[in-house]
């Protein structure tokens, strides 16, 4: 079965200039270029984050890349327990906002699943 966090450390074991390339040619069939390029640029080096996905198989399974407001992370969005985001309060982002770093709005994926 192929997984993101399969994909992921098959990613990682290439030379990193070699990274974008290796992944475009071999999974563009199943994520878009924007998803590929998010992987790469935001989870690459941490892909035993996906652990949790391993019991999602890719080839049923439509991953999308979206924009969220704070709104939306903080009120609307039911966290897996393992999400780390489960845990923090939008003060707490709300306090890194304000020494300049702007967190939204935030690229996140949407993973839907095809159900047998």
């Amino acid at each position: 079965m192929l997984t993101i966090h399969g994909i992921m450390k098959d990613i990682y074991e290439q030379p990193e200039e070699c990274r974008l390339n290796f992944a475009l040619n071999k999974y563009l069939k199943f994520f878009n270029e924007d998803v590929i390029k998010y992987f790469l640029k935001a989870h690459c080096s941490q892909y035993h984050l996906f652990d949790e996905f391993d019991n999602i198989n890719i080839e049923k399974t439509l991953i999308k890349l979206i924009t969220v407001s704070s709104d939306d992370i903080f009120n609307k969005i039911d966290y897996a327990n393992f999400c780390s985001f489960r845990n923090e309060t939008e003060k707490a982002f709300d306090l890194l906002n304000s020494t300049g770093y702007n967190y939204w709005p935030f690229c996140v994926f949407l993973i839907l699943i095809q159900k047998d």
